[in-house]
């Protein structure tokens, strides 16, 4: 069994060193990155070890047995091989995507070109000090085989259930945290993702409803000339105007962003960390164009969810897996720029059936814009 402990210590410490090197790269080339890396830091260690002292214990269990012992050093070796390996090209990935991995990412021929790129520069270059210090690490392995009597079961099986309880508990409080995942925690992230949406597509779909037929749900109190079918919703009061002299010059007051590398959460107006990454837009929502009413439909989180679970039959997507504490931090931001900002926003109580929300809701308009 001396063999095996050298062995289990000297790759354990090394793919430790590894790791930390990795996630060292992540926080520096991510193009958001993490406010606080050393946090990050903490959090793929504990993931790192409660993954190498769950293949400790197997290593050293196989090991009482004379017959397995080799064999278990052989298997402990190559898992945690594979493993480092697989979390420097998931370093690339990260890098590419510039957030975690999802399943909709894993699609077309993007994993070939993220290996393909994982085969060239710094993530290369990682690779290479990787099999460099592996060689170092074995050889100091035979020489810390009989020396290691206190790399005990009771000690290894205490540092594997005190990293596997306090990982998720610190992943909890610390932004970006998924940026340093263990590549076997990520496997398993995405794996209960795909079976929590089985039927998951992330196809474009064309609106199957015409914008047309849209028409029908404007109130008749007030006359409306709709201006083209181009512009399907764009219309003037009254019958009074030359409906041929307004097609050229009316136009729908839409502007639409399209962003094709941002993201939602890294939108400084929408509480982004680090802030400052979209400051023209954050500019924008602060002092340009603002919205002469919004109708905020305020609902107790549990109950949104309970109804999005319901709608869904079971089945949610990415946003409504988020705990709870991120929908309740959420409705807490509404109602504070509710309460700052009282002539725009009118809050409306959620929880009411949908017939009288639906009053209170045109009530609103109508005040508001004499429809």
């Amino acid at each position: 069994m001396g063999r095996t402990r050298g062995t289990i210590l000297t790759l354990s410490v090394w793919a430790l060193l590894i790791g930390a090197l990795v996630r060292l790269r992540i926080a520096h080339d991510v193009p958001l990155p993490p406010a606080h890396p050393l946090a990050l830091l903490l959090v793929g260690a504990l993931q790192d070890i409660a993954v190498l002292g769950l293949l400790a214990v197997a290593a050293l269990l196989l090991s009482r047995f004379h017959r397995f012992a080799m064999p278990s050093r052989i298997v402990f070796n190559v898992f945690v091989v594979l493993i480092t390996v697989m979390q420097i090209i998931r370093s690339e990935a990260v890098v590419f995507f510039g957030e975690v991995i999802r399943i909709e990412d894993l699609r077309g021929d993007i994993p070939i070109v993220v290996a393909a790129q994982s085969l060239t520069g710094v993530t290369l270059m990682l690779l290479l000090i990787a099999a460099a210090t592996l060689v170092v690490a074995l050889i100091f392995a035979r020489r810390f085989d009989d020396r290691i009597l206190w790399l005990t079961m009771p000690r290894v099986v205490a540092v594997f259930v005190i990293a596997a309880i306090t990982a998720p508990a610190v992943t909890h409080y610390v932004p970006g945290a998924r940026l340093a995942r263990n590549p076997v925690v990520a496997l398993m992230a995405i794996e209960r993702e795909r079976m929590q949406s089985p039927n998951a597509s992330f196809a474009v779909r064309k609106p199957a409803l015409d914008p047309v037929t849209l028409r029908e749900f404007a109130p008749a109190s007030v006359p409306r000339r709709y201006v083209s079918t181009d512009y399907p919703l764009a219309y003037v009061r009254g019958n009074d105007v030359d409906r041929a002299a307004l097609r050229s010059i009316v136009k729908p007051n839409i502007i639409f962003f399209l962003m094709e590398s941002v993201r939602a959460e890294e939108v400084g107006c929408y509480g982004a960390d680090p802030p400052g990454v979209t400051p023209n837009l954050d500019a924008l929502a602060r002092d340009g164009i603002m919205p002469e009413l919004t109708l905020l439909y305020d609902l107790d989180p549990r109950e949104g969810l309970a109804r999005a679970h319901r709608r869904g039959r079971g089945t949610v997507g990415r946003f409504e897996k988020t705990e709870i504490r991120f929908h309740e931090d959420v409705r807490r931001a509404y109602l504070r720029i509710a309460k700052r900002d009282r002539t725009r926003v009118r809050v409306l109580d959620a929880s009411q059936p949908a017939a009288v929300l639906f009053r209170e809701t045109w009530s609103a308009l109508s005040e508001r814009f004499g429809v």
